[in-house]
């Protein structure tokens, strides 16, 4: 049976092996074609060859982000850098807490800091520069999420509670010092 595990071991580690080389051999063919990447639409980007046009996930090319500039995102592959809109790369604001917030992209997540809002548009400040997103689903989560309407009944049965606590204490201190004065 342990033969049987090795042999297993050894086909999937040569299988491995195999694909890699093979990953090696698609990129090198690619840059021997001049590959350029030439446009990004969420996770998939379009690489212009010498023979035409082909078609692949940006994460197969290695692809960041690695600056950001208002409305324009920069992608670095494998292949080039290429630049293009924050809203090809599926960039939204998935989570705010306070100013600090996390932009979701089809690259990955970047997190920053809220420096300016105007409406629902928010500057954001990040390690790779500045971007401006709209925030408005955001608020609008936030909002239907937060209870408007506070039930006050329990608080005032607690302070009317602790009022009669405190009269009953005050009688009880009398009533003890009139008991031992005489």
């Amino acid at each position: 049976m342990q033969t049987l595990i090795d042999q297993l071991n050894a086909n999937t580690t040569t299988l491995l092996e195999a694909i890699e080389t093979c990953c090696d051999d698609i990129t090198a063919l690619l840059e021997a074609l001049d590959g350029k990447v030439t446009a990004i639409s969420g996770n998939v980007a379009t690489v212009q060859t010498t023979l035409g046009s082909v078609q692949t996930t940006v994460s197969s090319l290695g692809g960041t982000i690695s600056g950001l500039s208002g409305d324009i995102a920069t992608i670095k592959t494998n292949l080039n850098t290429i630049q293009t809109t924050v809203s090809s790369v599926d960039a939204v604001v998935g989570s705010m807490y306070g100013d600090v917030v996390n932009i979701d992209t089809a690259l990955g997540t970047i997190e920053g800091t809220i420096t300016d809002m105007e409406g629902t548009l928010a500057t954001i400040q990040t390690d790779l520069g500045t971007v401006k997103l709209d925030v408005a689903t955001v608020k609008a989560d936030v909002d239907e999420s937060l209870p408007v309407a506070v039930d006050m009944l329990p608080v005032w049965i607690a302070v009317i509670l602790s009022l009669i606590a405190a009269i009953a204490a005050i009688f009880a201190v009398v009533t003890i010092r009139q008991k031992i004065a005489g």
